[in-house]
């Protein structure tokens, strides 16, 4: 995974972090709360603490539904969404 690559929050991403109960598994929502648009894998590495669990975690967020370019990422769940919330 690109340490460099940024994510932000599709509005699928953002109804997840308001409804508890979509995204159930804990290690996946710790991650998805901490995803702002601003912060690359490598800062979400480093706040968490652990790398493995932040990579495994944006992994199966982006099989959710994400919409991703060159430098950034959307991460929400379902289908893929255009926008994104959070940016620099």
């Amino acid at each position: 995974m690109d340490a460099n690559l940024i994510y932000a929050k599709t509005p699928i991403g953002d109804e997840a972090v308001r409804q508890s109960t979509r995204v159930v598994q804990r290690n996946l929502r710790m991650v998805l709360v901490q995803v702002d648009g601003k912060m690359s894998v490598e800062e979400l590495s480093n706040k968490i603490g652990n790398p493995r669990l932040v990579h495994a975690a944006l992994r199966e967020l982006e099989e959710g539904g994400v919409h991703r370019s060159r430098s950034r990422g959307c991460i929400g769940l379902g289908r893929n969404e255009e926008g994104c919330s959070g940016g620099r």
